[in-house]
């Protein structure tokens, strides 16, 4: 003779099994939808925030607003300690500037590149980051960023 209440007892362990996964995967779907996609830029956010104000800011008052940028511009931006590399994108090519932050001030370093009396590490991590970027690294990159060409 058959147990009918058992078997009715395994139907019953497999759908709350099957329900408590549905809610399982449910959650972790609401957590990664939650999450960013990746990290767009290299540094501590609130000095990747101010220099990348800061670029966009500085890039429109050289312009003298002819060709206003916003963020989408700014294609890198890397930020070691008390050093900062940000990197906008134009119709014309890239313009690369350089900050250092000294008394808690983030300020423009005068020049097309960085200046020979930085440390030599933070000389060759900006470099590496550059220059990865141009053979298509992703690292410390805007992924907002919009092509615009060059030239």
């Amino acid at each position: 003779m058959k147990d009918y209440r058992h078997a009715g007892l395994q139907k019953i362990g497999m759908k709350l099994r099957r329900s408590i996964s549905i809610v399982a995967l449910s959650a972790c779907g609401l957590v990664l939808a939650a999450a960013p996609a990746r990290a767009a830029f290299c540094g501590p956010a609130g000095d990747v925030a101010a220099i990348e104000k800061l670029t966009i800011a500085t890039q429109n008052q050289m312009s003298s607003g002819n060709h206003p940028i916003d963020d989408s511009y700014v294609r890198l931006i890397d930020v070691t300690g008390t050093y900062a590399y940000s990197l906008t994108q134009q119709d014309a090519g890239p313009l690369a500037y350089y900050w250092l932050k000294a008394g808690g001030a983030w300020t423009l370093v005068p020049g097309q590149t960085y200046p020979a009396t930085w440390p030599a590490d933070i000389r060759d991590g900006f470099d590496k980051v550059g220059n990865g970027m141009l053979s298509g690294n992703t690292t410390c990159t805007n992924p907002n960023w919009k092509s615009r060409g060059s030239g």
